[in-house]
């Protein structure tokens, strides 16, 4: 599994060194969670997820907390996700 970035909406999580984020799964729906800030890219609006597989123009990324639907292991669109940058 290795590191990619998934382009979302970043918020402020709700203790110190939290953030919230959020992002649309390939089913449409529209997934929040709340992670530590290390995992958010508040200024170029990205969330760092584990690359699982890509299959058809989908990708299955672990995220680094569980969704606040429960979900921990979601599929979202290619073209959402992106190699790290290094720096």
């Amino acid at each position: 599994m290795k590191d990619v970035q998934l382009k979302c909406s970043v918020s402020q999580g709700m203790f110190p060194n939290e953030a919230g984020a959020s992002f649309i799964a390939s089913n449409g729906e529209e997934l929040s969670l709340f992670c530590a800030e290390k995992y958010v890219d508040k200024k170029n609006n990205f969330l760092t997820v584990k690359l699982l597989n890509t299959e058809g123009g989908v990708a299955s990324v672990r995220l680094p907390a569980e969704s606040l639907d429960g979900s921990r292991v979601v599929k979202v669109d290619i073209d959402q996700v992106k190699e790290m940058q290094t720096a």
